[in-house]
């Protein structure tokens, strides 16, 4: 009895083809455009912000703009993985501004 099973995978989708899924309301392809590139940005927020938490917060903040602002991406302007560099960065520039809770401004 032959107990070994072919599992058929299908190839991995380009992240412009991903993307494009997203900008159609397909929430899978989200989730794929995130396990393929969140370590990545999480390393460049953490970089940034120097705590994990913000890091993943600023990562995750990235992932639902691209929920929706994925349309209106324009492949001619960035690669798909620069675009999300380029939120990520921007969204730990800006949590990096923030002073942190129970902080006074200096006077």
């Amino acid at each position: 009895m032959d107990t070994t099973h072919t599992v058929a995978h299908d190839p991995p989708q380009s992240d412009v083809a991903l993307l494009e899924r997203v900008a159609a309301g397909d929430l899978r392809a989200l989730w794929e455009l995130s396990v393929r590139h969140s370590i990545s940005l999480r390393a460049l927020a953490f970089g940034i912000l120097h705590d994990p938490v913000d890091a993943e917060l600023v990562v995750q903040a990235t992932f639902r703009e691209v929920r929706y602002e994925a349309a209106r991406f324009d492949l001619a302007h960035f690669p798909v993985f620069g675009w999300l560099e380029e939120l990520t960065r921007a969204g730990a520039l800006q949590r990096s501004r923030v002073p942190p809770e129970g902080a006074h401004p200096l006077l």
